[in-house]
């Protein structure tokens, strides 16, 4: 808000500087801006977004951002049922 950029964008611009891998770079900075984003890396962004959804640092894995993440992947036709298994391992762990 201060800046004018995205935290996606600032991170991605915190890795190109410390010479991480363009594919990273590029995904990262796309997050939040998937309609602008190149085809190469749509896939990678819409997984990105949805682990942004689900990490907010205040409340990570809470149920709101559980069915969040799911209507984002049904949307962007990903496979529901990796998600899930994948959210309760992470959650089980975290326990």
């Amino acid at each position: 808000e201060f800046t004018g950029y995205t935290c996606a964008r600032i991170t991605a611009n915190i890795f190109k500087y410390w010479s991480f891998s363009p594919n990273l770079i590029l995904s990262i900075g796309f997050v939040g801006k998937i309609k602008e984003c190149p085809n190469t890396f749509i896939k990678n962004v819409q997984i990105l977004e949805i682990i942004k959804i689900l990490t907010d640092l205040r409340n990570p894995f809470n149920q709101k951002a559980i069915d969040k993440s799911i209507i984002k992947a049904k949307e962007y036709d990903l496979d529901v049922d990796i998600l899930m298994n994948s959210i309760n391992q992470i959650k089980s762990k975290l326990k």
